[in-house]
């Protein structure tokens, strides 16, 4: 047998496997420029056949399946999407922007996208943003990151996508956020500009009937919200929720099937 012929390139992708069982594909070179992703497989979910098993659809496409059609759980496509998010390096319920894909040369920011599901099939985000998705099936995956800017990108490129160019397209986005950052500066807001408090301050008063200081109303609402946490930690008590700040306990609340409604 002969010898086997040196490796000339290096592998583009490495197979990882989480402790929850979740097969994933990742850039050997992505990772070291420390950049979280994954390029899913079907295997470490919860999804019964012929969803098996790591099924990553979005619920609102699930909600359209015709009835009597096969249709998965929305409660198993939120686990997995929170097992493939820790998989790839993120929170298990991070914030994640996906598009609605329909084979063009549309770009969209992930802010966007989180807003309204944007018919495009590029999204980017940038250093501190929220994290990115795209689905494909036999069309190519494309994830793209700067590690000067940390802004990055993912692009569903089918055949359509790609004649029409939509890779292109997505560079001269990442260009002109990479031109934008070196315009902006450090201190954001109204309040960073010259006589800001005073235009905060009047716009207040325009936009409301309140008498109140900017600073009397920021005092009050927290306030208010500490008066709402001491409602809400006795009430969350009697039903089991007893570790964690309000916060993390109405989160995990708002994920307990005890309290969702049935599916279907």
């Amino acid at each position: 047998m002969p010898e086997a012929l040196p490796r000339r390139y290096p592998r583009v992708l490495a197979e990882r496997t989480s402790p929850d069982g979740v097969v994933t594909l990742a850039s050997p070179l992505l990772a070291r420029a420390g950049f979280a992703h994954a390029f899913s497989t079907r295997h470490g979910g919860v999804s019964a056949a012929p969803f098996d098993t790591l099924n990553l659809q979005s619920t609102q496409a699930n909600a359209r399946i015709p009835t009597g059609e096969p249709r998965d759980l929305d409660a198993n496509i939120r686990e997995n999407h929170a097992r493939f998010a820790a998989a790839a390096g993120l929170a298990r319920d991070a914030t994640v922007a996906d598009l609605s894909q329909v084979h063009s040369c549309s770009v969209a920011r992930a802010v966007d996208a989180l807003a309204a599901r944007v018919p495009a099939d590029a999204v980017t985000s940038p250093r501190g943003g929220c994290a990115v998705l795209i689905r494909v099936a036999d069309c190519v995956p494309v994830l793209i990151a700067d590690p000067s800017t940390g802004h990055v990108a993912a692009v569903h490129a089918g055949w359509r996508g790609v004649v029409s160019g939509i890779v292109p397209a997505l560079e001269r986005q990442l260009a002109e956020l990479k031109t934008q950052r070196s315009l902006a500066k450090e201190a954001a807001g109204v309040s960073a500009q010259p006589r800001g408090e005073e235009y905060y301050a009047w716009a207040l008063g325009a936009s409301t009937t309140t008498s109140l200081s900017p600073d009397e109303i920021h005092r009050q609402g927290l306030a208010e919200l500490d008066e709402l946490h001491g409602k809400m930690d006795p009430i969350l008590k009697s039903i089991g929720y007893t570790k964690g700040s309000v916060g993390e306990r109405m989160r995990a609340l708002a994920d307990d099937p005890r309290y969702q409604f049935a599916e279907g």
